[in-house]
């Protein structure tokens, strides 16, 4: 009994707190106009369709399918872990059949509260389940994809401009062979960039902070799940979900970490630019571009520090901590 009550207490609170980030992620999206921010995205899109360096398409293509990678993983981990949770529900269900099974002592899917006896309605319970279980999945793939995208774009975006200095006299012979000009336009969009990075940060950096205490929240809670869990049909669930979320903090602490990487790369791409052949006004404008790398660009947890892969890391050992101590407690009783 202690230990049937420990799972529903768990996994209903690990539930609901996945329902509430979901939905706060969306309405901060919607109040901070990310999904307006789209437009550069297809500006870029519409740029490259045009674009003939071989350099500029070939790192297109390498992030193209790095964020296409991403997303698929976003897609395939929440529909897989979708499918498990309805199987995981429906099993007790099925074993019995839909007549027989008595729905008042226990969820099938998400510990919800009805009005309304469970028994005499056992259609409209099973339909509503189904229909959170369908929203859920529709909101979390759309949510996290526009977020992974928009950091993708920005890693793009940088790389394109350090691939643009390295090869800044090749294209000032579009400009009549003018330096000064090509360096002052690669300027103009490195400031661009950086408001960008920053609007974007401005935007999400709350989202990104909800997304770190609740995955260090989850994560432990599921690793309790597994140590206390009897059933093999639910510890089966219990680790797949572990899996996603060990996978999705990763992916994200990467695709974040990779925007201040490109950011900082810039320095390295003026280093390896024919610089030492140009004239006095060109190297001052490059030296200013250089100073200005030195301060990356970065994805914050809130107000507090940078999103980095060093970040996962420390989301995993904190919730490892918080599953040691939910453990004693357990034990305790």
């Amino acid at each position: 009994m202690q230990s049937s009550r420990s799972d529903r207490m768990s996994s209903g609170a690990t539930v609901m707190l996945s329902a509430i980030i979901i939905n706060i992620r969306s309405l901060i999206y919607r109040k901070n106009n990310i999904p307006e921010m789209y437009e550069e995205v297809l500006q870029m899109e519409q740029a490259m369709k045009v674009a003939t360096d071989d350099d500029l398409l070939k790192s297109y293509k390498k992030f193209g399918n790095f964020n296409l990678l991403v997303n698929i993983s976003v897609v395939l981990n929440t529909v897989i872990l979708s499918m498990a949770l309805v199987v995981n529900g429906f099993t007790n269900v099925l074993k019995v059949g839909v007549e027989n099974y008595n729905f008042e002592q226990g969820p099938v899917l998400y510990e919800l509260y009805f009005p309304i006896s469970r028994n005499d309605h056992k259609t409209l319970i099973i339909i509503i389940n189904v229909y959170m279980c369908i929203l859920g999945l529709i909101f979390n793939i759309g949510s996290q994809t526009i977020l992974y995208s928009l950091m993708n774009m920005a890693s793009f975006r940088l790389n394109m401009l350090g691939v643009k200095i390295k090869k800044f006299p090749l294209l000032a012979r579009r400009n009549n062979n003018d330096e000064y000009l090509t360096i002052k336009q690669c300027i103009i969009e490195h400031q661009n960039l950086i408001r960008f990075v920053q609007l974007m940060n401005e935007s999400v950096k709350y989202v990104v902070l909800m997304e770190f205490l609740f995955n260090t929240f989850t994560v432990a809670s599921v690793l309790f799940q597994l140590v206390t869990i009897k059933v093999l049909s639910k510890f089966l669930f219990a680790f797949l979900f572990n899996c996603m979320l060990v996978s999705q903090i990763f992916i994200f602490a990467w695709t974040a970490n990779e925007v201040k990487e490109q950011s900082v790369s810039i320095s390295n791409s003026i280093y390896e630019s024919p610089w030492y052949e140009t004239n006095k006004e060109v190297k001052t404008l490059l030296l200013i571009m250089l100073l200005r790398t030195q301060k990356p660009l970065v994805v914050t947890i809130g107000p507090f520090n940078p999103m980095t892969n060093e970040t996962a890391l420390m989301t995993l050992k904190a919730a490892y901590s918080y599953a040691t101590v939910m453990m004693k407690g357990f034990q305790e009783e």
